[in-house]
């Protein structure tokens, strides 16, 4: 009952409540950077990813401050569509994506902003302010910087504020990943379904598309279009006389023929003389006078 043993147990019981709170603000933090990652990589496109991050940051706020900034380099929106897209290793360029940007707790549009002026907004009336600036990158690879305004709690507390910054290279690393990805097998696709000697869609495509109209006939859906069969005339005889070189020839000319005529319509080459045209839109409207023309 001494007053050494009572602060003891006090001390005990503080140190108690501290790692259960302590525990809990991990748990929480977990969670906030989960769910930006998990917004990030849901996009698939990069404007889907902008808006993703920007519905993320404007939910919760707890650990960004009520001043906020996210800037890219218009290197990584390029990156969406070239996977060879070489960024930059040293400095800005001359203008960026301000993907989010807030300022006192209201979230403002920028749709690019000159690097020079380093945070895209400043509120006038105050004169004084505290920015932490963090480089967002891959190794030398420069994706952008966040500004981390007017907080002291979010700047004092290191761990967090280091903790989210590294968390969030690592979250940019896996959307470019995930975008180069799918381009990658955008690419693959493309060319499994692709005729090498033509470069219309091959065998394997018409397959694909027969099984989407198959399905969607027996899901009872309002479908217009036509199959249009077509083989060329007298390719054995081109081979036997002026060679499979003048063969091709003929191939290719036969192709850019469909092609133009039917130039809203997929074609696809489904044997060696054998040409499948899925007409639709205007092209299946204006099929008699398309056929009239090819002839």
């Amino acid at each position: 009952g001494c007053a050494s043993l009572r602060d003891i147990d006090y001390l005990r019981r503080m140190q108690g409540k501290g790692v259960f709170y302590d525990r809990m603000m991990t748990t929480i933090f977990e969670r906030y950077v989960a769910n930006v990652e998990a917004e990030a990589l849901a996009g698939v496109t990069y404007e889907e990813i902008e808006a993703n991050l920007r519905k993320a940051f404007k939910q919760d706020n707890t650990y960004i401050g009520q001043t906020f900034h996210l800037v890219l380099e218009p290197s990584f929106r390029k990156a969406m569509s070239n996977i060879d897209t070489k960024f930059r290793t040293k400095g800005y360029s001359r203008k960026m994506d301000a993907v989010f940007s807030m300022e006192n707790g209201v979230a403002r549009s920028f749709p690019d902003f000159e690097s020079r002026n380093l945070v895209p907004y400043k509120d006038p009336d105050k004169k004084n302010r505290v920015y932490i600036f963090v480089p967002i990158h891959e190794i030398t690879d420069n994706y952008g910087y966040m500004i981390f305004g007017d907080n002291v709690d979010i700047v004092g507390n290191g761990n967090h504020l280091f903790e989210f910054v590294s968390r969030f290279d690592v979250i940019m690393s896996k959307v470019r990943q995930n975008i180069s990805l799918r381009m990658l097998n955008k690419k693959l696709v493309e060319l499994t379904e692709t005729d090498v000697l033509t470069n219309v869609k091959n065998r394997a495509a018409y397959s694909a598309k027969e099984t989407e109209l198959n399905s969607l006939i027996r899901s009872r859906s309002h479908l217009a279009f036509a199959v249009g069969l077509f083989d060329i005339n007298n390719l054995k005889r081109m081979n036997d006389s002026f060679g499979h070189e003048a063969g091709d020839d003929y191939i290719v000319n036969c192709c850019s023929t469909l092609c133009t005529v039917f130039r809203r319509s997929p074609v696809y080459r489904i044997g060696g003389d054998e040409f499948v045209v899925i007409l639709q839109g205007d092209d299946f409207k204006e099929r008699d006078d398309l056929f009239v023309k090819l002839k």
